[in-house]
């Protein structure tokens, strides 16, 4: 194996990734300026402790790009110089407070009043040179107003250890004022320009809108009409992030409610109602919609499923959606009476449940948990009946996955009690289902057709059979006198 010596330009090359790699190892997602300027040791590399305040001016944190309203601070940075560095502090303490003012008052602490946002009885910090340290994460996220200047506190009573300065850039001003020295801190006589590298994280203001339905897994799509941004649309389990948004008051509704649905609630987390969401800063809002399948005529068929408003598969002036539609009917195939007496019972692979059986309704209703194979379905004939020989049992049915419901037969005609039309050719019987994974949710009107059985005429007697009949019964009586005679 051979090793070759690198030239100074591949080692240039290496050291510039090295920096890079060193710069992104901790990035704040804004700062107002990053390693510009000179090295300092306040506060953070003081041994016997310091206290320095710092303003930054309004929209001074925007990079990489304008921090923008309605987020708050959970996280600060500090570009650190060259050498690096660890100490251990004692009583670290980090404040923050807004204010409309453009410079501080030499020889002054700021008054306040403050947030603290960041203490430790004792901590430990470790930087690398020539870059952030950070994300010190801080124990109350801060609500931060780009359009107003930002005062910041850092506080420390004892530092051990070595190294820990930071980068500060000099602006117009007096922009920092500093202690003499540890607690109590007293505020030197001046003050200057300096500025701290300085970054934070924030997490901003958002709705998030959760889309909920009954039955579970729709693939419906529903329209939402919010009062900050464009209209939306959401299925089953769906969420939209509004994004980034300013405190205030918002709503969004859901619009256009497709047919065959309610909206049965719509409530938000923070117990605000949908139409008026009191979104804070840094605050995250989920407002859950909840919407319901109808199922006006109660066959187990969504409306939804039954087609439009108007539709009339069986043509009675009854609309499909308020139209009752069993698994099947009886019927007199001669005169298409809806007959009683009867019932069905159904065996297969799976676990069936009869809703009805027909005997008291004359339409029966059954239904299986999905495990697929043959499900054969017996029937008892009403009193008086037997099975058609003219309109057939077509045996096995698989059908494909639509339509959905599936209608093998007419219904009825209204509640007359007599289906719309009884012929062979509009009423497919069939007394196995093959389920597999193609087969529609609803199969209906799998109507069952019955003959009425013929019943057998009372002979009658001519003339001449009542007179045989007549002397056959005397001749029995003449005999019973004799054998009585003759005892």
């Amino acid at each position: 194996m051979k090793f070759r010596c690198l030239g100074s330009r591949t080692a240039v090359s290496l050291i510039v990734l090295v920096l890079a790699s060193s710069y992104a190892l901790a990035q704040p997602q804004y700062y107002n300026d990053q390693n510009v300027g000179a090295g300092n040791t306040f506060p953070f590399g003081q041994t016997s402790g310091k206290a320095v305040h710092w303003l930054f001016l309004a929209g001074e944190l925007a990079q990489p790009s304008p921090l923008p309203a309605g987020n708050a601070i959970t996280a600060v940075y500090f570009f650190m110089y060259s050498s690096g560095g660890s100490r251990t502090y004692t009583d670290l303490t980090i404040k923050m407070a807004q204010d409309d003012i453009t410079t501080l008052t030499s020889g002054q602490f700021y008054p306040g009043p403050w947030v603290t946002v960041y203490y430790r009885a004792s901590v430990t910090l470790t930087a690398t040179g020539s870059t952030w340290m950070g994300p010190i994460t801080l124990d109350t996220p801060f609500p931060y107003d780009p359009a107003r200047s930002l005062v910041l506190a850092v506080e420390q009573a004892g530092g051990v250890g070595s190294g820990m300065y930071i980068i500060q850039n000099t602006a117009s001003n007096t922009r920092r004022i500093w202690s003499v020295g540890g607690p109590p801190f007293v505020p030197y006589a001046g003050g200057d320009g300096r500025v701290v590298n300085f970054g934070v994280d924030v997490v901003g203001s958002t709705i998030v809108v959760e889309k909920q339905t009954d039955p579970d897994g729709s693939i419906e799509s529903f329209e939402f009409s919010p009062s900050y941004g464009s209209n939306f649309f959401l299925s089953d389990d769906g969420t939209n992030d509004s994004g980034p948004l300013a405190t205030g008051t918002y709503s969004v509704s859901e619009v256009n409610l497709p047919w065959g649905w309610s909206l049965t609630s719509a409530t938000c987390d923070d117990s605000s109602d949908p139409s008026a969401i009191d979104l804070g800063v840094g605050e995250t809002v989920t407002c859950v919609f909840n919407n319901s399948a109808l199922d006006t005529d109660g066959d187990g068929i969504w409306d939804s499923d039954e087609g439009l408003p108007t539709d009339d598969r069986d043509g009675d002036g009854v609309p499909n959606y308020q139209d009752f539609d069993p698994s099947g009917y009886f019927y007199d195939e001669a005169t298409g009476q809806i007959l009683t007496g009867g019932s069905v019972s159904v065996t297969g692979p799976g676990v069936v449940t009869i809703i009805d059986d027909g005997s008291a309704t004359g339409q029966y209703q059954w239904s299986h948990d999905g495990t697929q194979g043959d499900y054969t379905m017996t029937v008892t004939f009403p009193p008086g009946y037997a099975a058609s020989l003219t309109c057939l049992d077509l045996g096995v049915l698989n059908p494909d996955a639509t339509p959905d419901p599936l209608s093998l037969g007419a219904g009825e005609n209204g509640s007359t009690g007599f289906l719309t039309d009884w012929t062979c050719g509009a009423n497919s019987y069939y007394s196995i289902l093959q389920v597999d994974a193609t087969n529609p949710a609803n199969i209906i009107n799998n109507n069952i057709p019955l003959a009425a059985l013929a019943l057998s005429p009372i002979p009658t007697l001519s003339d001449r059979g009542v007179i045989v009949l007549v002397l056959l019964l005397l001749t029995a009586g003449i005999l019973v006198l004799w054998r009585r005679g003759a005892v």
